[in-house]
């Protein structure tokens, strides 16, 4: 009690003792706060002295491991496979993946083999493809195509506008005949 002990070198059971570090076969222990195990790109660090990150694996620069955690909590995980719930404010798909049968691309989420206008496509453009699609509810068009006919504001007519539908004025206009129109206005 009372009396300190300095070394400066050596060797302690197995392990090489130097001025700042600890050594035994591929560990290091450095008094500044970093931990070392293994070497090259088989190594994990542990670090209290890097600028960004704490905790790396499988890349001896800890900013280009595969997988590394930074101080601000920020996770790098290259080729992860996560089981379990998630939770997350934004989920971002940069470039491609999947979920639940379901293609993700920067600019497209599509069904399994979707193509052309096969399958479900939603597009970030705001395009919608749905080949068997079963849509309850309210349906708002004020432009666009149904099979041979046209909307267009508060009309429907055909591609040759042989028929048209008038919303506005409720009349049914046949090409070569007179307007047909509601009971409503005679």
């Amino acid at each position: 009690t009372g009396s300190a002990v300095r070394f400066i070198g050596g060797k302690v059971g197995g392990w090489t003792l130097s001025t700042t570090t600890f050594t035994g076969g591929d560990a290091t222990i450095d008094s500044a706060g970093d931990i070392t195990l293994g070497t090259g790109n088989n190594v994990v660090k542990l670090s209290a002295t890097d600028t960004g990150n704490r905790l790396s694996v499988g890349d001896s620069t800890m900013s280009s491991a595969p997988f590394r955690v930074r101080k601000d909590g920020a996770l790098t995980a290259t080729a992860a496979t996560i089981t379990g719930n998630i939770t997350a404010n934004i989920i971002t798909a940069n470039t491609e993946g999947t979920i639940g049968g379901f293609g993700i691309t920067s600019t497209e989420i599509s069904s399994s083999g979707a193509s052309g206008n096969t399958g479900l496509r939603l597009k970030a453009s705001g395009e919608i493809t749905a080949s068997k699609a079963k849509i309850t509810g309210n349906i708002t068009a004020t432009s666009g195509q149904i099979a041979a006919w046209s909307v267009s504001g508060q009309q429907i007519s055909s591609d040759s506008d042989g028929i048209v539908l008038d919303g506005l004025n409720e009349q049914i206009n046949i090409a070569g005949k007179d307007g047909l129109t509601s009971s409503a206005t005679g």
